[in-house]
């Protein structure tokens, strides 16, 4: 396997097998996997109120126990996601397709930047309308 680095963040929130394949996938482009994920506060921003339903400590840990990651972190700003990009020195970031056209925190300090195509029938809001409606 190839010495690189791979990083991967997001909300992690409700852990299901689209995170499961993303991280896989991360896996198969380096030696070590990286994970930086939403501070509460900022999931609650970006998601809502009601949301994150699991608190950073959980995902932490969550997150932590699958052996295929080196390291989690917790992130709370676009700056301390920068930071954390700049202090692990990854080769590659690994981002879902739905950021093909947005702003890359990040894209600036790596030699590439792979898209996962996302699995449309995984969802943490697909998760929690069924069981609200369940």
């Amino acid at each position: 396997m190839n010495n690189k680095k791979v990083f991967v963040s997001g909300c992690f929130d409700i852990l299901h097998a689209g995170h499961i394949k993303l991280l896989h996938r991360a896996k198969t482009l380096g030696n070590d996997l990286y994970v930086g994920i939403d501070s509460d506060k900022r999931v609650k921003k970006s998601k809502g109120p009601n949301r994150p339903v699991n608190n950073e400590k959980n995902r932490l840990d969550m997150l932590r126990s699958l052996r295929i990651i080196k390291s989690v972190r917790i992130f709370g700003s676009d700056k301390s996601l920068l930071n954390m990009i700049r202090r692990i020195k990854p080769d590659i970031l690994l981002l879902g397709d739905d950021w093909k056209n947005k702003k890359i925190i990040g894209k600036n300090l790596v030699k590439k930047i792979v898209f996962f195509k996302r699995i449309k029938k995984y969802s943490t809001t697909k998760i929690i309308d069924k069981i609200e409606n369940n």
